[in-house]
This record gives C-alpha cells, structure tokens and sequence, in this order.
C-alpha cells in the first residue's frame, strides 16, 4: 500500500458532544451538534454504526460507574432502532466498565485510580462474520503494582452482534477465548488480555508515564485491500508525536497470545503533542479522509 496522507489538511468541527463534566464547567451553551451532555456524565470519541436490523448504534468514551467526581472511563452505548434520528437515543448505558474489585483486571479503577475502558474505536467483520469488534484502551503498568511511572495505554478487544451483550478477548487457563461479559460473570472473564502484534509485541504506548499523563494509540480503523488499517497518534521515545499505521488482515486470530497485526510504521513528521488524527476512506474508495485535532 503506498500512503498519501496530507496531514495539513485539518477540518474545524463543532463536537458531537459536549463533556461539560470533564472539567466542571457551567452549562452555559449548547456545544454539541448530536448529544448535550448532561453535567453528571461525559461523551467524547463518538462513534456512529449503522445495524444489520437496519437501527444505529452510538459507541463512545463514558465517565466511570463509581462516584460523581472520581477519575475513570468506560465504553457506553445507546441503540436507536428504525430511522437515524440525529440525537443521541435516550437508554445509554455501561457496555465496558470500570472495574471496583479486581486490581488484577486492566479495567480496574477504584476511588481516585485512573483506569477502566476508554477510547473506543468500532469496526464491523468481513464477509461472513456477522461480529462488530470493539478495541478499546485499557490503562497498564509495566510491573502490575498499579503504582509510579510506568503506565502505558493498552489495546484491547471486545465484540458484538447487537451492541446489547458483548464479549471479550481474554485469556484462561493460557488459552486465549471470547468469554460473555457482564457484572455477575468469573472475575476472569473481566480481564481484557492485552493484544500482542504479530512478532509478540504489546500493542500499548511506546513511552511510559504516570496514569493521569498517558497518551497514545487513539485513532481510527478502517478496511481497505484486504486488510484493516489502524491509524493512530502516539508519543514516541523521543518524545515527540507522530501518525502511525498498522495493519492487519484478520481480526479474530486466537492461535496464541498474538494477533495478526504489524508492527507499528511512523507516518509523520513531529506533530504537536496531544495531536489526534482519525483516518478513514472517502466515499469513493480512492482517497483517504483525514481529520485532525491539535489540543
């Protein structure tokens, strides 16, 4: 694949939801063109999927399910059956969550830890396979204490027919498995195993930092000549951002603790730090959409 990318192109939207939560501030406008956020709640990496029942399903970046005020994320989703109606359906709710009890699940976030599932990007199987895959950062240490400077944002993997029930890519007993997701299931079908590219790397932040300070690995993913493309930002160990790429041509290898994506190539030059770039094919399936956000 040759890539053309004009990363100066940079197209200024209004948000499809305002976060007036994220940083308390009043409710004085009406800053989102799809979802008023109301002040208890947060929405941001808005993702819109047109169902195979010919309904919608809205995927985003939620606030945690703990205290009003706490640190944290979830994934939560909202299905619209019917007619696309142009505002975010009304039943939203925890599809991903933080996790309260297991400090040995990535999604774990209790009291004022950071963490749980962030940042979801969706994209629908090929051919046969009727599955939506959900990939999501979850907040990782090097060491497993939970603890100093060594936290990276880590890909995960969920999927999903219906945006109702959802499952999730983990390992038991060294096997990998889709296991059912929910409150009441075996702590060990809550703990997303982190997603290795196919020489056995973790896909995950390349440089580590606190918790309240990670970057990395958001973006977007689309199909293109057989294969899927990830397209993301991160912090390299220079300490400057770039775009970067990966590809892959099957999303549901479960061989072993490695998936079928590349390793990761650098698109860019140095970009600002905090810069978020979403690629995606035009319409025409000739050339490529790109939407870039600086901070």
């Amino acid at each position: 694949m040759k890539h053309s990318l004009v990363l100066h192109v940079t197209l200024l939207l209004a948000p499809l939801a305002a976060s007036h939560a994220a940083d308390n501030r009043p409710r004085l406008v009406d800053e989102g063109l799809y979802f008023d956020v109301p002040a208890s709640e947060v929405a941001y990496n808005v993702q819109i999927v047109r169902l195979d029942s010919g309904g919608y399903a809205t995927v985003y970046h939620g606030e945690p399910k703990k205290s009003p005020g706490q640190p944290g994320d979830a994934v939560k989703v909202a299905v619209q059956p019917g007619r696309f109606t142009f505002q975010m359906p009304s039943d939203r709710r925890f599809a991903i969550q933080n996790d309260l009890h297991d400090p040995l699940s990535a999604l774990y976030s209790a009291g004022p830890m950071w963490g749980g599932a962030g940042n979801p990007v969706v994209i629908k199987g090929q051919g046969s396979d009727r599955y939506f895959y959900v990939f999501f950062l979850a907040l990782a240490d090097d060491d497993g204490d939970r603890a100093g400077e060594d936290f990276r944002h880590q890909l995960c993997q969920a999927r999903t027919l219906d945006f109702r029930d959802f499952e999730l890519r983990v390992q038991i007993a060294g096997r990998i498995e889709w296991k059912p997701y929910r409150p009441d299931a075996p702590a060990e079908w809550k703990r997303p195993w982190p997603l290795r590219d196919a020489n056995g790397e973790r896909i995950c932040s390349r440089g580590p930092t606190g918790f309240a300070h990670t970057q990395g690995l958001i973006g977007s993913i689309c199909f293109h000549a057989d294969r899927y493309h990830f397209f993301y930002t991160d912090r390299d160990t220079n300490g400057k951002t770039y775009l970067f790429h990966r590809t892959c041509p099957n999303l549901v290898s479960l061989q072993d603790d490695r998936t079928a994506w590349s390793s990761a190539a650098r698109l860019s030059d140095a970009l600002p730090t905090g810069t978020v770039i979403r690629v995606a094919l035009a319409r025409d399936q000739r050339r490529w959409a790109v939407l870039q956000r600086l901070s």
